[in-house]
Protein backbone atom coordinates (compact mmCIF):
# COMPACT_ATOMS: atom_id res chain seq x y z
CA UNK A 1 0.00 0.00 0.00
CA UNK A 2 0.83 3.41 -0.69
CA UNK A 3 1.15 5.52 2.16
CA UNK A 4 -1.90 8.19 2.24
CA UNK A 5 -1.02 11.77 3.96
CA UNK A 6 -3.59 13.85 5.34
CA UNK A 7 -3.70 16.81 7.67
CA UNK A 8 -5.59 16.73 10.29
CA UNK A 9 -8.81 14.30 12.16
CA UNK A 10 -11.64 15.47 10.09
CA UNK A 11 -9.61 14.48 6.79
CA UNK A 12 -8.95 11.22 8.28
CA UNK A 13 -12.30 10.22 9.83
CA UNK A 14 -13.95 11.52 6.47
CA UNK A 15 -11.39 8.46 4.79
CA UNK A 16 -12.67 6.03 7.04
CA UNK A 17 -16.11 6.83 6.92
CA UNK A 18 -15.86 6.56 3.29
CA UNK A 19 -14.19 2.92 3.36
CA UNK A 20 -16.89 2.00 6.05
CA UNK A 21 -19.93 2.79 3.36
CA UNK A 22 -17.95 1.24 0.50
CA UNK A 23 -17.97 -2.01 2.59
CA UNK A 24 -21.23 -1.91 3.70
CA UNK A 25 -22.05 -1.66 0.07
CA UNK A 26 -20.49 -4.84 -0.57
CA UNK A 27 -22.36 -6.79 2.24
CA UNK A 28 -20.11 -6.53 4.63
CA UNK A 29 -20.09 -5.13 8.39
CA UNK A 30 -19.62 -1.37 7.60
CA UNK A 31 -16.11 -1.35 9.85
CA UNK A 32 -12.92 0.57 8.72
CA UNK A 33 -9.48 1.31 9.73
CA UNK A 34 -6.34 2.96 9.18
CA UNK A 35 -3.11 2.93 11.04
CA UNK A 36 -1.32 6.05 11.02
CA UNK A 37 2.08 7.55 11.71
CA UNK A 38 3.98 10.66 11.85
CA UNK A 39 6.60 10.51 9.30
CA UNK A 40 9.89 9.86 11.18
CA UNK A 41 11.72 13.05 10.22
CA UNK A 42 9.02 14.99 11.65
CA UNK A 43 9.34 13.18 14.73
CA UNK A 44 12.87 13.25 15.19
CA UNK A 45 13.22 17.33 13.99
CA UNK A 46 10.79 17.93 17.16
CA UNK A 47 10.83 17.99 21.30
CA UNK A 48 7.27 16.42 20.52
CA UNK A 49 6.62 12.59 20.53
CA UNK A 50 3.69 10.67 19.28
CA UNK A 51 1.75 11.00 21.98
CA UNK A 52 2.06 15.02 21.61
CA UNK A 53 0.90 14.32 18.06
CA UNK A 54 -2.27 12.17 18.85
CA UNK A 55 -3.46 14.91 21.30
CA UNK A 56 -3.21 17.17 18.85
CA UNK A 57 -4.38 15.31 15.83
CA UNK A 58 -6.94 14.99 18.86
CA UNK A 59 -7.89 18.93 19.31
CA UNK A 60 -8.30 19.04 15.94
CA UNK A 61 -5.25 20.82 14.95
CA UNK A 62 -3.41 20.16 11.41
CA UNK A 63 -0.16 18.05 11.39
CA UNK A 64 2.62 18.11 9.24
CA UNK A 65 3.98 14.06 8.24
CA UNK A 66 0.80 12.22 8.88
CA UNK A 67 -0.12 9.41 6.80
CA UNK A 68 -2.19 6.23 6.66
CA UNK A 69 0.31 3.64 6.23
CA UNK A 70 -2.14 0.58 6.41
CA UNK A 71 -6.31 0.71 5.98
CA UNK A 72 -8.56 -1.93 5.96
CA UNK A 73 -12.90 -2.60 6.04
CA UNK A 74 -14.10 -5.76 7.12
CA UNK A 75 -14.13 -8.59 4.44
CA UNK A 76 -15.13 -11.55 6.09
CA UNK A 77 -17.85 -12.64 3.71
CA UNK A 78 -15.86 -11.85 0.96
CA UNK A 79 -12.31 -13.75 2.21
CA UNK A 80 -14.72 -16.33 3.83
CA UNK A 81 -12.24 -15.56 6.78
CA UNK A 82 -13.91 -14.78 10.21
CA UNK A 83 -10.43 -12.96 11.51
CA UNK A 84 -10.90 -10.31 8.12
CA UNK A 85 -12.00 -7.72 10.46
CA UNK A 86 -11.09 -4.08 9.50
CA UNK A 87 -8.62 -3.26 12.18
CA UNK A 88 -6.62 -6.94 11.83
CA UNK A 89 -6.35 -5.89 7.67
CA UNK A 90 -5.17 -2.39 8.39
CA UNK A 91 -2.85 -3.73 11.31
CA UNK A 92 -1.53 -6.68 8.56
CA UNK A 93 -1.15 -3.68 5.55
CA UNK A 94 0.79 -1.55 7.84
CA UNK A 95 3.56 -3.98 9.07
CA UNK A 96 3.94 -5.09 5.53
CA UNK A 97 4.60 -1.01 4.39
CA UNK A 98 6.72 -0.77 7.70
CA UNK A 99 8.67 -4.41 7.08
CA UNK A 100 7.87 -5.11 10.86
CA UNK A 101 5.53 -6.88 13.63
CA UNK A 102 5.76 -3.85 15.44
CA UNK A 103 4.01 -0.37 14.75
CA UNK A 104 5.20 1.06 18.20
CA UNK A 105 5.26 4.55 16.06
CA UNK A 106 1.94 4.46 15.15
CA UNK A 107 -1.99 4.70 16.17
CA UNK A 108 -4.90 2.81 14.93
CA UNK A 109 -8.57 4.73 14.04
CA UNK A 110 -11.60 2.46 13.64
CA UNK A 111 -14.94 3.75 13.40
CA UNK A 112 -15.93 0.44 16.03
CA UNK A 113 -14.40 -0.39 19.11
CA UNK A 114 -11.84 -3.26 18.71
CA UNK A 115 -13.02 -6.80 19.45
CA UNK A 116 -11.28 -9.14 22.02
CA UNK A 117 -9.46 -10.68 19.17
CA UNK A 118 -8.37 -7.27 17.45
CA UNK A 119 -7.39 -6.14 21.14
CA UNK A 120 -5.22 -9.00 21.29
CA UNK A 121 -3.28 -7.74 17.69
CA UNK A 122 -3.34 -4.40 18.90
CA UNK A 123 -1.41 -5.87 22.02
CA UNK A 124 1.04 -7.85 20.23
CA UNK A 125 1.62 -5.02 17.54
CA UNK A 126 2.79 -2.80 20.27
CA UNK A 127 0.09 0.20 18.50
CA UNK A 128 0.94 2.94 20.75
CA UNK A 129 -2.93 4.24 20.81
CA UNK A 130 -6.56 3.19 19.21
CA UNK A 131 -8.93 5.85 18.73
CA UNK A 132 -12.44 4.64 18.58
CA UNK A 133 -15.44 5.94 16.86
CA UNK A 134 -18.03 3.93 18.65
CA UNK A 135 -18.16 1.82 21.47
CA UNK A 136 -18.85 -2.05 21.92
CA UNK A 137 -22.21 -2.89 22.22
CA UNK A 138 -21.95 -6.22 21.72
CA UNK A 139 -19.54 -8.65 22.82
CA UNK A 140 -16.40 -7.61 24.59
CA UNK A 141 -14.72 -4.44 23.40
CA UNK A 142 -10.72 -3.44 23.99
CA UNK A 143 -11.76 -1.33 26.62
CA UNK A 144 -13.12 -4.30 28.82
CA UNK A 145 -10.19 -6.43 27.83
CA UNK A 146 -7.82 -3.76 29.22
CA UNK A 147 -9.82 -3.21 32.06
CA UNK A 148 -9.97 -6.73 33.36
CA UNK A 149 -7.33 -7.33 35.64
CA UNK A 150 -6.90 -3.80 37.40
CA UNK A 151 -4.81 -4.78 39.94
CA UNK A 152 -2.61 -6.72 37.79
CA UNK A 153 0.08 -4.44 36.28
CA UNK A 154 1.73 -7.13 34.22
CA UNK A 155 -1.66 -8.70 32.42
CA UNK A 156 -0.45 -7.32 29.35
CA UNK A 157 3.24 -7.36 27.96
CA UNK A 158 1.38 -3.49 25.68
CA UNK A 159 -1.09 -1.36 27.02
CA UNK A 160 -2.11 0.84 24.19
CA UNK A 161 -3.79 4.22 25.31
CA UNK A 162 -7.62 4.10 24.19
CA UNK A 163 -9.42 7.24 22.68
CA UNK A 164 -13.41 7.13 22.78
CA UNK A 165 -14.06 9.93 19.73
CA UNK A 166 -17.49 10.77 20.99
CA UNK A 167 -18.17 13.75 18.34
CA UNK A 168 -18.30 10.39 15.93
CA UNK A 169 -20.32 8.16 17.98
CA UNK A 170 -23.39 9.12 16.37
CA UNK A 171 -22.26 8.68 12.98
CA UNK A 172 -20.93 5.53 13.51
CA UNK A 173 -23.10 3.55 15.12
CA UNK A 174 -26.06 5.70 12.99
CA UNK A 175 -23.90 3.70 9.77
CA UNK A 176 -23.94 0.10 11.78
CA UNK A 177 -27.95 0.56 12.80
CA UNK A 178 -28.79 1.19 9.38
CA UNK A 179 -26.79 -1.87 7.95
CA UNK A 180 -28.28 -3.82 10.32
CA UNK A 181 -31.77 -2.67 10.09
CA UNK A 182 -31.58 -3.15 6.40
CA UNK A 183 -30.27 -7.01 6.64
CA UNK A 184 -33.59 -7.87 8.83
CA UNK A 185 -36.06 -6.49 6.25
CA UNK A 186 -34.50 -8.38 3.32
Amino acid sequence: MNSNSFKNIFEVSDYIFNMAAEAGACDEVPVASAVCTIDPDVLNNTDQNLNDFIHSFLRGEDLKGLKIIGKGTNQILDKKDPTAHGELTAIRDACKYQNSERLTNSFLITTLEPCIMCGGAVILSRLNSVLFFAPALKGIGMKTLLSQNPGQTHAFNHYPELHHLTEYENQASEMLRSFFRLKRTV
